[in-house]
């Protein structure tokens, strides 16, 4: 298995937008968005109405897409050329901003990264990037931030699960 450099994004949204639920990112010239998180599905075949017995088994993790400022992925793009686009491990942070302070909201870290698509467009603003990728397994931890977002926690998948049954 290759293995590249840990790479980081950084992702900022105005408080307000965020909790309206919207990504929009205008105003911050480093700014990043997912398009669109990971589905995870996941499969249990031991009585999953029985908490003690909730397994993971073979989910099924769809393809991440990031997009950025043209300037702030280009280490990324230029890693994954030399690394036969193996990304290695990538840490996504989600910073929620009041327009004075930023704090994290979200935490995503990808393992394992293959970029298997990119794509480029510019507009008199600069230029943006798009990638998809995908990845064995990602750990997301989100911050609790108002009683407008959902509460804090940690959710990890990995397609490499064993099955296992608990008593």
């Amino acid at each position: 298995m290759a293995t590249g450099n840990n790479v980081n994004v950084v992702l900022q949204s105005s408080q307000a937008s965020l909790l309206a639920g919207n990504v929009a990112t205008t105003g911050f010239t480093n700014a990043v968005r997912i398009q669109k998180y990971p589905d995870v599905i996941i499969k249990n075949p031991f009585r999953p109405t029985r908490a003690g017995n909730r397994n993971l088994t073979n989910p099924g993790i769809t393809p991440i897409t990031v997009i950025a400022p043209f300037g702030s992925v280009t280490p990324m793009a230029l890693q994954a050329l030399c690394n036969g686009n193996n990304l290695g491990t990538i840490t996504i942070t989600e910073l929620i901003s009041d327009g004075k302070t930023a704090q994290t909201q979200r935490v995503l870290v990808l393992t394992n990264v293959y970029l298997i698509e990119w794509a480029m467009q510019g507009d008199r603003d600069g230029g943006l990037c798009s990638f998809t990728m995908t990845f064995d397994s990602l750990k997301q931890t989100r911050a609790s931030i108002g009683q407008n977002q959902k509460a804090a926690g940690t959710t990890s998948a990995s397609t490499n699960v064993s099955t296992s049954k608990t008593s």
